[in-house]
């Protein structure tokens, strides 16, 4: 799957790098990808596992209801959401680097 979307990634951004409308060949842009990404997708896997290894937790503590375990429990999905969010920028990092000069006035 990552192949895939590696391969939609990589035309998207030939496709807004290229400036064949106005006939010129010089890119706008280009996006290198960075070498740790292994290491990110290791980690969100290690860390996602850390995560519902929690939930069984939470299960119980809910059942011994009160307001400090609610508030607890609601701070950590915050947080959770925080982290998966997050991840979007991990999965694939990349370096781009703009020509501005090659911009036509």
């Amino acid at each position: 799957m990552y192949k895939i979307l590696d391969k939609l990634a990589h035309h998207s951004s030939k496709m807004g790098s290229s400036t064949e409308s106005h006939g010129s060949a010089l890119p706008l842009h280009t996006c290198v990808v960075k070498r740790r990404t292994s290491a990110n997708r290791l980690f969100a896997v290690v860390y996602f596992f850390a995560i519902l290894s929690l939930y069984p937790h939470y299960i119980a503590l809910l059942h011994s209801f009160n307001m400090v375990s609610l508030l607890i429990f609601l701070a950590d999905v915050v947080l959770v959401f925080m982290w998966t969010t997050s991840q979007a920028f991990r999965m694939r990092p990349v370096k781009r680097r703009v020509f501005v000069e090659h911009l036509e006035h």
